[in-house]
């Protein structure tokens, strides 16, 4: 099981965000629109009913969020190519009063550094550092802000030979 925590994003915001993608040569895979989201925390293995009891009574106000500019996670075998975020203070402080709550209830999580994103594609580093340079050069202008009211639990599964990232459970923010 490969749990995380994440914003769903809205589809018109995924639809833009596919325009940015790459055109996907051998060694590129391209996110599906319906698995972009912004990921707050990665679980992985873990009990679905213990985190599901941890944020019962989570509670957090909604939130104006952002897309803005453009990146690259370089990594020595594998990259991600993806769409950053507007800076954000609310943003990090739902993650940490999130990883907070996790780490109470004895949830172990990905400690890695947070940068939020939203992964738009993964290649070989080797074979892609020019659609690389190229991704990074294209015109991003900020998209309208959009009101996140919620984050889901999601269970990442592969079927038919596509993961598909399923919702758990989904849990409301304060309007």
């Amino acid at each position: 099981m490969r749990l995380f925590l994440a914003i769903p994003t809205p589809q018109a915001l995924q639809q833009q965000l596919k325009n940015l993608q790459p055109l996907a040569p051998d060694g590129v895979s391209l996110t599906r629109t319906e698995n972009m989201h912004i990921t707050l925390a990665f679980i992985g293995d873990g009990n679905i009913a213990q985190i599901e009891k941890a944020l019962a009574h989570f509670n957090f106000q909604s939130l104006l969020v952002q897309q803005e500019g453009l990146g690259v996670f370089e990594g020595r075998k594998r990259s991600i190519l993806w769409a950053g975020l507007a800076p954000n203070q609310q943003l990090f402080y739902l993650r940490k009063n999130l990883t907070s709550c996790l780490n109470r209830r004895g949830i172990s999580f990905d400690l890695l550094e947070w940068q939020p994103h939203i992964t738009l594609a993964r290649c070989s580093t080797a074979a892609h550092k020019t659609l690389m340079k190229e991704f990074l050069k294209q015109a991003n202008n900020p998209t309208e802000a959009f009101r996140v009211e919620e984050f889901a639990l999601y269970n990442s599964v592969i079927e038919e030979g596509l993961t598909r990232y399923k919702v758990v459970s989904r849990y409301a923010l304060q309007l």
